[in-house]
């Protein structure tokens, strides 16, 4: 049943970043820079990987940084995860 589930999660992982992978190109093409793509994997691709696989982004912290300056976060690569939880936790 495990392998089932791992197998439905993995084909949907595929499918749902071929479209926004495809949508994100087609917005880059048509509006001539990075932000939107970026904007769509934020607000539409991470989140629908991680409630897919049943999972919950819970930050805390950020009211101890200020906006206004750069930051320099690092993952560790620990999973295939860290880029969508990434996209997700951080504004």
């Amino acid at each position: 049943m495990a392998s089932a589930l791992n197998l439905l999660q993995a084909i949907y992982t595929a499918l749902w970043s071929a479209l926004w992978i495809a949508a994100a190109l087609l917005a880059r093409v048509v509006t001539g820079g990075t932000a939107v793509p970026l904007a769509m994997a934020r607000r539409f691709w991470a989140p629908g990987l991680l409630r897919a696989g049943g999972m919950r982004v819970e930050v805390a912290g950020l009211d101890h940084l200020d906006l206004s300056k750069p930051y320099f976060f690092a993952a560790n690569h620990q999973s295939l995860l860290d880029v969508p939880v990434l996209y997700e936790a951080l504004p």
